[in-house]
């Protein structure tokens, strides 16, 4: 008997349904060769009996290394076949409890028991998988395909329909490249892009192709043709209880080791992204518990002091005897953002994709999986304006929203784009008592002078997130639409694509499903964050695991020196020569004031690098608006 214990996977998923004709087999295998940067190991395909239906899947092999736990799978009648890019941390349990059903294996792996999940609760089963999981499943007896993604939006997935056929796949890329996807940019998306520096929501920037959401899964129905998305798992709500701080935590104690001792299964080199923050040193500390010789990492840029804290990583890999690897990215030329834009197809300006990227190519030759933080933000309240929101709401209690709007607009038409404390400005048009405020470097009227007569600025489609208005406590409505937008949209596109540009496989144990209900569901407000401090609720913890030394006030990820880049003559070429050049499709007069100096306080370098970025993607891509 063939047994391919655990085979767990990162990979690239894609497939593809014609309704009238058959599937073109060379295409298909070129579209699905453009994933394999996410799973050189291996490229397979399956193709239905009559060729209407092909599924795909390039490997990364990262449990059980042999050729026999390549995907697609098929289950034992083969009317069930799935490819998934992913990990299900249950895998384990949910076999024993299939088992009890009845249901045999052949194997250990975590893809057998997805089959097998699939065929005792059908969709059900979604509820039931706990992991990171872009799912693509074509169930012959129904004759459906049904395509889900995990509940935080850890592995991406893309679809394409249009009369003739449906494509969906782990990157925009293998969509493009379909002869029967239009080329269209999306105006919506490209005015989210600049208003939230990056898109949000279901919308991609091409206007035929659609992101699934996190926790949704959409179904095929080859009948019929047509499509129906419907969401399975929702964030919780909070639920007031009685338990203190101290049984909190004891709590969180369990959980989070829990998670962390699961995804340090690989059978390849595995290690921890170590920045010296207090969400990487928490994951370090608990970690070294369970691996000896634990390896960890920071990125340093030695030639901009400022940035350089690998002294505080250095503090958290000596106290818990880790071995600790300090990666130098002191040089980073302007042409890294041609590479950046291949890997991310859409445009994206968080500038901390820099050294994401150059620390995920650099972590590469020593491991093949690392765990991270990411996600401790947003359940915990770790970002700063967290704290400036509950005092702004504070001190406009007293001033007329109808007034602060007014004066709120009156100003963003008058100042220059970029000026000092604009976005700040922005703020007075919010509720505060129902909305959760969005802190833009742009605003709708500054976006219209960049591209005249393309925008209608009374359209807010374009400017909405996926709210958590019926929230009460701005807190918790603030970290719920932050999990729901930014983390998804902003956060996880920036690893998974730098780590699967490099072939490496990113965890996120705070996104276990079990901490991520536990921190809405039963840690209230004022144990994440006050006027006073912020992430309390993880501070308190870390007081138990992480030396005294430990500086519990800093936040510290992966930053980039870009403000120092931008002053030096080659960035500030790179980005004129791209701006003001005859192709680029921004207003010249807006660009100009962009770029001249002015008497005001600008802050110009995020938003050329936010201009430069889509500018370089759109030729790239040979978009035209």
């Amino acid at each position: 008997m063939l047994d391919y214990k655990n085979g767990v996977i990162m990979c690239g998923i894609f497939g593809k349904v014609i309704k009238n004709a058959i599937i073109d087999k060379a295409i298909f295998k070129k579209q699905l060769s453009l994933l394999n940067h996410r799973g050189p190991d291996n490229l397979s395909c399956w193709f239905s009996e009559d060729q209407h239906i092909g599924l795909g899947h390039t490997r990364l092999s990262i449990l059980d290394l042999t050729s026999v736990a390549n995907q697609p799978m098929k289950d034992e009648s083969q009317n069930i076949i799935l490819t998934f890019n992913g990990e299900i941390y249950n895998f384990k349990s949910l076999r024993q409890e299939l088992l009890q059903l009845g249901y045999n294996f052949k194997t250990d792996s975590d893809t057998e028991v997805l089959l097998n999940s699939y065929k005792a609760w059908g969709k059900n089963c979604l509820n039931k998988i706990n992991g990171m999981f872009a799912i693509a499943l074509f169930d012959k007896p129904q004759n459906i395909i049904l395509l889900a993604r995990d509940r935080a939006g850890e592995k991406p997935l893309y679809y394409f329909k249009n009369q003739d056929s449906i494509s969906f796949a782990s990157e925009i890329k293998a969509l493009l490249e379909s002869p029967d996807c239009l080329h269209k940019l999306s105006l919506d998306a490209l005015q989210s892009y600049l208003y939230f520096n990056c898109i949000q929501g279901k919308q991609s920037i091409i206007s035929d192709i659609y992101k699934l959401l996190p926790g949704h899964y959409l179904i095929i129905n080859l009948n019929n043709f047509s499509i129906e998305t419907n969401q399975y798992w929702k964030l919780p709500d909070y639920c007031d209880n009685d338990k203190s701080l101290n049984l909190l935590l004891n709590d969180f104690d369990k959980l989070i080791h829990n998670s962390i001792e699961k995804q340090l299964v690989a059978d390849v080199p595995i290690g921890v992204l170590l920045s010296g923050g207090l969400d990487s040193s928490i994951i370090t500390a608990i970690a070294s518990e369970y691996k000896k010789d634990l390896n960890t990492f920071t990125i340093k840029f030695s030639s901009h002091e400022k940035l350089d804290e690998s002294s505080h990583a250095k503090l958290i890999a000596n106290y818990f005897k880790t071995n600790h690897i300090e990666l130098d990215a002191s040089t980073v030329e302007p042409d890294i953002l041609e590479n950046l834009v291949y890997y991310y197809d859409e445009p994206f300006s968080d500038a901390s994709m820099i050294p994401t990227f150059i620390l995920c190519k650099l972590v590469k030759k020593h491991c093949k999986v690392v765990l991270g933080g990411d996600g401790g933000d947003e359940l915990f309240g770790g970002y700063s304006n967290y704290q400036r929101y509950l005092n702004i709401k504070e001190k406009l209690q007293y001033f007329p929203l109808a007034i602060r709007k007014t004066i709120a607009t009156f100003l963003e038409t008058l100042l220059p784009l970029g000026t000092r404390g604009l976005a700040s400005i922005s703020l007075l048009k919010y509720d505060f008592n129902k909305e959760a405020p969005v802190y833009s470097q742009f605003n709708p009227q500054k976006i219209n002078e960049l591209l005249p007569d393309c925008f209608n600025t009374q359209n807010t489609n374009a400017y909405n997130a996926i709210s958590a208005t019926q929230e009460i406590n701005l807190i918790n409505r603030l970290t719920k639409t932050d999990f729901l937008n930014y983390l998804p949209d902003d956060i996880l596109v920036k690893v998974d694509r730098a780590s699967m540009a490099n072939s490496l496989e990113m965890r996120a144990p705070m996104l276990d499903k079990s901490i991520i209900e536990f921190a809405f569901r039963d840690v209230k407000a004022e144990y994440k964050v006050t006027n006073q401090n912020k992430k309390i609720f993880l501070k308190e913890y870390a007081k138990r695991i992480l030396p005294k030394e430990f500086d519990f006030q800093r936040k510290q990820g992966f930053e980039v020196p870009f403000e120092a880049w931008y002053k030096e003559s080659k960035w500030q070429s790179y980005f004129k020569d791209i701006l003001t050049s005859k192709e680029c499709i921004f207003d010249p007069k807006a660009i100009q004031k962009i770029l001249q100096p002015t008497k005001i306080p600008v802050l110009r370098s995020n938003i050329i690098f936010s201009l430069a970025m889509f500018e370089i993607w759109r030729r790239n891509y040979s978009i035209s608006l």
